[in-house]
């Protein structure tokens, strides 16, 4: 019976390692575009900058994340359910952005 639980354990360890993956990698690809679309918005018509691509935007909010990242401590235990909360957020979160930065845009067009 031991074996068994240490197989389940295993497999949702790797489960729960696969999801917090792929998650970040989502969240990593909507909130470039994202920052994408908003520098479009924003920051290219006031500034007259050029249109940020897709790909450079994901770098740039891959750089803003990592120096902003909250800093865990090694004895910080968290439940299964909240990494994926905070994941879920990480995804859906950027697109929040966008719907109030939209909001925002409406009012200077």
């Amino acid at each position: 019976m031991s074996n068994k639980s240490e197989v389940n354990t295993f497999e949702g360890c790797l489960g729960l390692f696969v999801l917090i993956v792929v998650a970040a990698l989502v969240g990593a690809i909507i909130g470039g575009y994202v920052l994408s679309v908003m520098w479009g918005w924003f920051v290219v018509p006031l500034f007259n900058l050029p249109p940020l691509s897709i790909p450079y935007a994901i770098g740039i909010n891959l750089i803003v994340s990592f120096l902003t990242q909250p800093n865990y401590k090694s004895s910080d235990k968290e439940k299964p359910s909240k990494v994926i909360a905070e994941m879920l957020m990480a995804c859906f979160a950027p697109l929040m952005y966008l719907g109030m930065g939209w909001i925002v845009l409406q009012f200077i067009k």
